[in-house]
């Protein structure tokens, strides 16, 4: 039986998350190159873990993806460790609630109205999730983009916004899109970096309902089958000057697109664009192309029409004839008429091809999710996991109507009723199929370790923050040649950089062994897993943008190196097993959290703190002199050392440089944008030796600095309007609240 191109499941990434929606309606819907890798391996097939009605958020209720859809198509955000979904009653006009969904227990959160057409984005920022709403309906409608805590489901702040379809967070900026254009700017102005215009032509031919959207690093892009503007990320210029179509962007390397032929639309060429937007470039015709979902340290290649071609020379490398492809690391996978093959991006051989044989044609497996050892996709209501090291089935699983979706540390199911997550069968996910992988055989076998006795060797990686606190992805391997199983219920883990304390915290691994595989092949990379590290509040003291090269003072994350140390030692009692099979253990992508603090044993708490405060001031001063400075801004909290006071919640404190820190790092996460200023490097504050915490959010009068406070709900004695300046005196630079 021929397979038909009806796409059944969409995958919009952004950012590093995953919106995901189903349709089997005559619409079809196109997004851009999805990231549609799995957190944890499914060498065997799982089994349901948990499901959510949607009755259980009220009666009548039906699930829908947080995008806008005129069917309300079923779907989901998946930010790790929540699910983020929205519920709604059929025909009438009440609006939809925002429902958060804990992605390891399935239990409800948190709810909050949202209004219609709500649109959210992939990734939080500063712990808010901005979403796109209207309230009302006709010409008295409002458009808006609120900010949600994804901590508690409130309502941080809201912004005015005219017609946006689509919004994404692109490093610490949000992107916005519409029919009028593509903007980008910060959770407190949204057009604050660039806007580019623009008026839909429709220039090329469609039916309108197929609609395009991406927000990377490199580009921008927001449209639909009658075409699509495509701009740079960094300044807004638009890089195609006709309207495109398919745009598809290669990290790293550039963008692929088709466009329309002057005066005659109906005939199509594909552009190719280098990592800039410069034109490299063009294809006669319109072909298809490959979307890369994971790729990873591979050539420098893009491929139309089933050919390979390198970006900059444009020299073509192989072709294996027309067909849908997708890139998975170093596998190129083809769909043509009813077969799947495989094809080696880097020298175009075979693998290995395998057919299908679909009850219903419209069951084609045109979106798939991977755990990077083998593709997941459904057929006939059933998910198949095919091995991509050797095309064979390794297990099949009925799941009804739906598509399997990335969702925490493992995937889930939506359907209008209901949620239903399924748990990984392997450890973590870890590199290809074809010589790099970390976390399993690749061919459908084992891996027996054993318990090593001595803790791994841990390099961090990456840092970031997230809604919990600081997380730390590290490389571990075992120090063992038969691998290792971490059970302890005390595994003390600090880290440090250049002598000064980042994070500490004591880890407990007896509910949930963490397996590491035997060390094979001799590689550089043999053996190594990597695992996310969670250092809630009072386990670590330095931010990301304060760690190691960072330049950007707003930087949620930052890349580990070299003048980081990681100190490892098991304290605890280890009763889990001695021996067991790597692929089966119940390890997962999700961040282990900390459980209670760890101080480096070599450093005094108190001096700990100092070197950090003094670190997140120096790191922060850029930002406020280039962004702040000279403008009023809401001042949250002022501490000096020694200085009894009560805290937020009425507490009196004695206040040292820990407590200090704690708050200010607290605030940091509670907030959008605070900055750390110390007094006696700013004229305007007469007293030496405070820490200063302020919103970085401007305002040209102390009134509406104040009135940022009034609507946050802060006690009139913690927030107030202040002007940050080195060009004048303190007078006049402070207005309190009444």
């Amino acid at each position: 039986m021929r397979l038909t191109a009806l796409i059944l499941a969409i995958l919009l990434v952004v950012g590093g998350a995953a919106i995901w929606w189903a349709t089997r309606d005559d619409t079809t819907v196109a997004m851009p190159p999805s990231n549609g890798q799995l957190r944890s391996t499914f060498p065997d097939k799982p089994t349901p873990a948990w499901t959510v009605h949607a009755s259980d958020v009220f009666g009548q209720a039906r699930f829908a993806a947080p995008v806008p859809s005129v069917s309300n198509a079923p779907g989901f955000i998946d930010l790790g460790d929540i699910l983020i979904t929205t519920a709604y009653k059929p025909r009438t006009d009440g609006g939809a609630d925002l429902v958060a969904v804990d992605s390891a227990s399935g239990a409800i959160k948190w709810t909050t109205h949202a209004g219609f057409g709500v649109s959210c984005a992939a990734q939080t920022l500063g712990g808010l999730l901005p979403c796109a709403e209207t309230h009302g309906m006709g010409p008295d409608h409002v458009d808006e983009v609120i900010f949600v805590k994804i901590s508690n489901g409130t309502i941080d702040h809201r912004l005015p916004a005219d017609d946006v379809q689509r919004i994404a967070v692109v490093g610490n900026d949000i992107v916005t899109a519409g029919h009028h254009g593509i903007s980008r700017g910060t959770a407190t102005d949204l057009t604050r970096r660039w806007t580019t215009a623009w008026v839909p032509r429709g220039s090329c031919p469609g039916s309108g309902d197929i609609e395009y959207f991406g927000a990377t690093d490199e580009f921008a892009y927001y449209g639909d089958d009658t075409g699509a503007l495509v701009v740079r990320s960094s300044d807004g210029r638009r890089v195609i000057d006709s309207e495109a179509l398919q745009p598809v962007v290669y990290p790293g390397h550039g963008l692929v697109a088709q466009t329309c032929a002057a005066g005659d639309p109906a005939s199509r060429q594909t552009v190719v664009l280098d990592d800039t937007g410069a034109l490299l470039r063009t294809h006669p015709g319109g072909g298809r192309y490959a979307s890369p979902l994971v790729l990873a340290d591979q050539p420098d290649r893009y491929i139309v029409d089933g050919a390979a071609y390198n970006f900059r020379a444009g020299v073509q490398a192989w072709s294996h004839g027309s067909g849908v492809a997708d890139i998975i690391d170093d596998t190129v996978l083809m769909v043509l008429s009813d077969r799947m093959s495989a094809i080696d991006f880097t020298t175009g051989n075979a693998r290995w091809t395998t057919e299908f044989e679909p009850v219903h044609s419209y069951t084609a497996p045109f979106r798939w999710i991977t755990d990077r050892q083998r593709v997941l996709f459904t057929i006939d209501d059933t998910v198949r996991a095919v091995n991509l090291h050797t095309g064979a089935t390794d297990w099949t699983l009925p799941i009804g109507d739906g598509d399997p979706v990335a969702a925490g540390t493992g995937f889930a199911v939506a359907s209008a009723d209901a949620i239903t997550f399924y748990g990984p069968t392997g450890g973590a996910a870890g590199e290809t199929a074809n010589g790099k992988d970390a976390n399993d055989s690749g061919v459908g076998g084992t891996r027996l370790v054993t318990k090593c006795g001595n803790p791994p060797e841990m390099t961090p990686v990456n840092y970031r923050t997230d809604s919990g606190g600081l997380v730390v992805r590290m490389e571990l391997r075992a120090k063992c040649p038969g691998g290792d199983i971490l059970s302890t219920d005390g595994l003390r883990i600090t880290v440090s950089e250049r002598g000064r304390a980042v994070a500490g915290g004591v880890f407990d691994f007896s509910g949930s062994p963490l397996y590491l595989p035997a060390p094979a092949g001799g590689g550089a990379r043999s053996g190594l897993v990597e695992h996310e590290f969670r250092f809630p509040l009072g386990t670590f003291w330095r931010l990301p943008n304060s760690i190691g090269g960072q330049s950007d003072p707003s930087a949620q994350s930052a890349g580990g190196d070299k003048t980081q140390l990681i100190d490892c030692v098991d304290t605890g009692t280890s009763r889990g097993p001695s021996q067991g099979e790597y692929r089966d253990t119940a390890g997962s992508g999700a961040p282990s959290a900390a459980t209670r603090p760890a101080t480096p044993a070599s450093l005094d708490p108190e001096i700990a703190a100092l070197d950090a405060l003094r670190a997140q001031a120096d790191a922060d001063r850029p930002s406020v002199q280039k962004d702040l400075a000279d403008r009023w801004v809401p001042q949250l909290s002022s501490k000096r050392e020694g200085l009894v006071a009560p805290d937020v919640d009425g507490h009196v404190v004695t206040w040292s440089a820990t407590e200090i820190l704690q708050q200010h790092l607290r605030l940091r996460l509670q907030y959008p944008e605070v900055r750390l200023v110390w007094s006696d490097e700013w004229r305007t504050y007469d007293q030496p030796g405070w820490w200063v915490t302020i919103a970085g959010v401007t305002f040209p009068d102390p009134d509406g600095a104040n009135g940022w406070c009034d609507g946050h709900g802060i006690a009139v004695n913690e927030c107030f309007a202040k002007l940050v300046s080195n060009t004048r005196d303190s007078a006049g630079t402070t207005k309190y609240r009444k």
